[in-house]
């Protein structure tokens, strides 16, 4: 069954609130603590998982159930592209997109939440057969963001980023590549007041519809709004939230703080997010149009890294692997 938008986002309105307990409780295991805990990264390329401190970097693997931390001399993100911003990454693609980065560092805007006062004024990308292509955004904007998500859409490949006015805060934005250049392809409104900031979580049909949408946490930092968007032409056309819950604390360049697999084996992916406080780790379900919460799990400490999705123990599931304020290594076993 097909829900129309306005119909979704009345259901949505009338969910529980995301603080309630009603959920039932993951058991998390503290695997492994380390000094310095930066944050947990999965290499695409091997699949291994890298435990981030301020000044190393281990390897995890659980070898007959125990986990073991590795020292590591590479397996750090690489390095991004001359005239990328600081602290960005280059986000790597399959199809026709092969990489995008944010360049061109600006300090018009004056926000700051991503660990210094630098922003992007250009989005660039190389395609396939090696051509970079730059769109370069006007005075009145920035991209408030640091790694470019290259996602597939009901109609082809898009890069998804955050664009912030100046007046207005941030919004989503969706660019393709079409006659040989970058056009922009989709938006949304943005939040409506400057230094108000969002932070997508990825794209795929999270209602079963058939569908694809993006969700964000929208205000990450205040009411931390779990927002779904459609593409609607070129609209970014948000169909349901759910408040309560935080990817991103400021100051921090971990943005991954999100992952997305199907928890109850209904056939559709939820989104698996921190808590408003990043004290619990939960599962939203948005299928059949009803947003609730599937599963959680209490921490006593706020969760400070990017959710690693990996079969860790070689089980068949994906189990989440993250870490909390003061180094605790935490794994969730499906």
């Amino acid at each position: 069954m097909r829900f129309k938008p306005a119909f979704l986002a009345l259901l949505c309105l009338f969910a529980p609130a995301s603080g309630a307990l009603s959920a039932p409780a993951w058991k998390p295991e503290i695997i492994a603590k380390v000094s310095g805990l930066v944050n947990i990264w999965r290499n695409p390329a091997n699949g291994r998982i890298i435990v981030v401190t301020s000044d190393r970097l281990f390897r995890l693997k659980l070898v007959r159930g125990r986990a073991i931390l590795s020292p590591q001399k590479a397996n750090r993100p690489p390095p991004p592209p001359a005239g990328a911003i600081p602290q960005s990454r280059a986000a790597p693609g399959s199809g026709r997109i092969a990489s995008a980065w944010l360049a061109d560092p600006t300090t018009r805007y004056d926000h700051g939440v991503l660990g210094d006062q630098i922003e992007a004024a250009a989005l660039r990308l190389r395609t396939r057969d090696g051509k970079v292509l730059t769109y370069r955004l006007p005075g009145d904007s920035v991209f408030e963001d640091l790694e470019p998500r290259i996602v597939a859409l009901d109609d082809g490949a898009a890069v998804l980023v955050v664009r912030s006015y100046l007046a207005r805060g941030a919004a989503l934005a969706l660019y393709r590549v079409a006659r040989g250049r970058i056009e922009t392809l989709a938006q949304s409104e943005p939040i409506g007041q400057p230094n108000r900031w969002l932070n997508p979580v990825g794209a795929a049909d999270f209602d079963g519809d058939g569908r694809i949408e993006i969700p964000a946490v929208v205000t990450p930092h205040l009411s931390g709004k779990l927002t779904l968007y459609r593409r609607e032409g070129a609209v970014l056309a948000r169909i349901a939230e759910r408040a309560g819950y935080s990817t991103h604390f400021i100051g921090s360049t971990v943005l991954a703080m999100r992952a997305i697999a199907d928890i109850d084996g209904d056939g559709v992916v939820d989104i698996i997010v921190p808590s408003l406080d990043r004290r619990r780790l939960i599962a939203v379900s948005f299928a059949g149009g009803k947003s609730r919460e599937l599963r959680s799990a209490a921490h006593a400490r706020p969760i400070v890294t990017a959710i690693v999705a990996a079969d860790l123990d070689a089980q068949g599931e994906l189990d989440f692997i993250y870490g909390l304020e003061g180094g605790a290594v935490v794994l969730i076993r499906r």
